[in-house]
């Protein structure tokens, strides 16, 4: 029989080192390249297509969302409510939303742009203008981009990237620990207070850029 070889006592256990998280939904993967239709009359860029880039410099939230489901209809409500929150107290965050992919049809685009009467009419304001739901860039996905495959998300789901366009934090909507709900003042402040744990952390390099007072 062959003769067994020793191994020395002092060898250290082999370990095998762990792997990195490298979809797109980790934190600290760059958010991905896509271009799409922004069909919100309000927003700065309506009706031109574009992507994330635009919004480079400012932490950015992306949101996905479908116009056929209430739940994310309720969140497009609390959401708006939250950008006015979060621009009221001075802070330059930026919060998107993408439009799944079936969900394209004029019907399903205003459910998330208006708010509707329960015969699916626009409702409007005394002056005839129409009640906006969300006045937020709205995406919208389509079959040959897939926007949320590319994100690596779910509907519901919430993406906050950093100023340089770098995931910071990734919440799912099946995260049963941290609720997302913004219809509750729970998740409505486990949102806000996500987003400004990643603009305070930015806080100290803004504070070195600006000129020194003399």
């Amino acid at each position: 029989p062959g003769e067994l070889l020793s191994i020395p006592e002092d060898t250290p256990p082999t370990e095998t080192p762990p792997l990195e998280c490298e979809e797109p939904n980790c934190p600290g993967q760059e958010w991905p390249t896509w271009e799409l239709h922004n069909f919100q009359p309000h927003s700065d860029r309506f009706g031109e297509t574009y992507g994330l880039s635009h919004f480079e410099g400012n932490t950015t939230v992306v949101v996905l969302l479908a116009g056929w489901c209430s739940y994310c209809r309720k969140q497009a409500l609390q959401l708006e409510r939250l950008s006015k929150e979060l621009l009221d107290q001075r802070h330059d965050v930026n919060i998107v939303v993408i439009n799944k992919d079936n969900a394209s049809s004029e019907r399903h685009q205003n459910a998330l742009l208006y708010v509707l009467d329960q015969e699916g009419e626009i409702q409007e304001h005394g002056n005839g203008a129409p009640i906006y739901r969300s006045t937020l860039p709205l995406f919208q996905d389509t079959e040959e981009t897939l926007a949320w495959e590319l994100h690596h998300g779910k509907k519901d789901d919430f993406f906050i990237y950093d100023h340089t366009g770098t995931l910071a934090v990734y919440l799912p909507q099946s995260n049963t620990t941290r609720s997302t709900n913004l219809s509750t003042e729970e998740g409505y402040n486990n949102l806000k207070q996500a987003i400004l744990e990643v603009e305070q952390a930015r806080a100290p390099e803004v504070q070195n850029e600006r000129p020194s007072a003399h």
